[in-house]
């Protein structure tokens, strides 16, 4: 963010104005650093015939698991079972065997649990 700050010095009736500031950045200068978080991001498209993209990140090495359950929590396909670096990736779920419905897409890393509901119609 941007701060400012103004300072004033009065010595026996004179105005002293004199100050030097001096900048400093906090900004990590590594074009390779990229701040990723853990995240299970709604299918695409949704709903779908027959497949879709699943996009996850995670922020830190980790063994990703991504799940697709029915909705009586019948494990249907386990999509991606790996030890992941951090960062942005996707995958595709091919429901081409299976019958229209609601699916919930489950992702696990390190202590982060999240699912979607996605919507397959044929």
């Amino acid at each position: 963010g941007s701060h400012t700050l103004q300072i004033s010095f009065f010595f026996g009736g004179f105005n002293f104005s004199f100050i030097e500031f001096l900048t400093v950045s906090t900004e990590i200068d590594n074009p390779d650093f990229k701040n990723y978080s853990f995240q299970l991001e709604q299918n695409f498209p949704n709903p779908f015939n027959p497949t879709t993209q699943i996009n996850y990140s995670i922020s830190s090495a980790s063994i990703v698991i991504i799940n697709i359950y029915n909705l009586n929590g019948e494990l249907i396909k386990n999509i991606v079972n790996e030890y992941i670096q951090p960062g942005n990736y996707s995958v595709k779920f091919d429901a081409e065997r299976l019958s229209s419905g609601v699916y919930l897409c489950s992702m696990k890393a390190d202590n982060f649990s999240d699912y979607k509901k996605i919507i397959l119609l044929k």
